[in-house]
């Protein structure tokens, strides 16, 4: 009897799923330096986007109504400006690594020129090809935590109520980093569970309770096994404060023997005041000695000119220049780190 009740209950639980899902459309304002990308997704084949030719912070009432009519029903995501997001490229030793996170946001208290409080960021783990058996390679996306507020300031403005804020560099309303989300997604996700449940109360109690009567031996397995790995984890956590001394002091044995003290720090510090003012970068990449770096100006030459002034720089050259929108050229400029200790 129950063999032949296994076709109908998999195709009512496959129905159950497909109400259940979280279907809510998205619309993504990417947001550039002059101008600004509308995203539209109503589902996952139909997406349709729209440029609005003004900088966010100077587009009009009658655009912004239209903005807003856009995301009437829909989840709102912000993508930051290229020229507000850094973008950089780390390779961690696995050894001693508890997780991804922790172990970048060590790197950054360390080496980074911003102090925690004023900058936000978010990573992702490149993939395998990328990384070896003793390194894992990640790309961290970094902003100024002010460049939050003003945009922030300048959505209340325009009456516009975000949901997400983040960064990505394609057309799509998946942000590829996350610096901040609002409160209450995860609740309204949960309301669309429970209502559905309701609405669909009477069958959803009668298939449960057949399935209770098959799976209870598995589902009480599986509640021990999750109370051992909960109780395991708090004997970790309680055992963990000596051991997460000791970690931090091999990490930063680690990590002053990967990159040296003087070197990206230095960089990082020396290309805030090296860089004029008519440019910026977009993408800066560190691989061993070889550095990369990634933007857009009016006179790329002069930018190389003023690398090739800084002290641990050498062989620094102009890679790439092509123009890009209003007067800009895009560039790439190569350069080799000159690093103490022979290495």
């Amino acid at each position: 009897m129950m063999r032949g009740l296994d076709l109908p209950l998999n195709a009512v639980l496959a129905a159950l799923r497909t109400l259940l899902v979280d279907s809510q459309p998205r619309v993504l304002l990417a947001i550039q330096a002059d101008h600004t990308i509308v995203v539209i997704q109503d589902d996952e084949s139909a997406v349709s986007s729209e440029t609005i030719l003004e900088p966010f912070d100077e587009i009009t009432a009658e655009q912004a109504a239209c903005i807003k009519k856009m995301c009437e029903g829909r989840e709102l995501s912000l993508s930051l400006p290229t020229s507000d997001v850094l973008c950089i490229e780390l390779r961690l030793p696995r050894r001693g690594i508890v997780t991804l996170r922790e172990a970048i946001t060590y790197r950054l208290l360390a080496e980074s020129p911003l102090r925690p409080d004023a900058m936000h960021f978010d990573t992702r783990r490149l993939p395998v090809g990328q990384s070896s058996a003793d390194t894992l390679t990640a790309e961290v996306a970094i902003c100024h935590r002010h460049s939050l507020t003003d945009l922030k300031r300048t959505l209340t403005l325009l009456g516009l109520s975000v949901h997400r804020i983040g960064f990505t560099r394609d057309k799509s309303p998946e942000l590829e980093f996350m610096f901040e989300c609002a409160p209450g997604i995860g609740s309204a996700a949960a309301r669309l569970y429970r209502n559905a449940a309701l609405a669909l109360g009477p069958v959803l109690i009668a298939i449960l309770t057949i399935l209770a009567s098959w799976t209870f031996a598995n589902l009480r397995e599986q509640a021990v096994r999750h109370e051992m790995a909960a109780l395991s984890t708090s004997a970790k956590t309680a055992f963990g404060l000596l051991a997460r001394q000791a970690w931090v002091v091999d990490m930063d044995a680690i990590v002053r023997d990967e990159v040296p003290p003087s070197t990206l720090t230095a960089i990082l510090n020396g290309l805030s005041t090296a860089i004029p003012s008519s440019a910026y970068l977009s993408e800066l990449r560190f691989d061993a000695d070889k550095l990369s770096l990634i933007g857009y100006g009016s006179d790329p030459s002069a930018v190389a000119a003023a690398l090739g002034a800084m002290p641990g720089l050498t062989m620094v050259r102009l890679a790439r220049a092509s123009p890009a929108n209003s007067g800009m050229v895009s560039f790439e400029i190569s350069a080799t780190v000159s690093i103490r200790g022979g290495r």
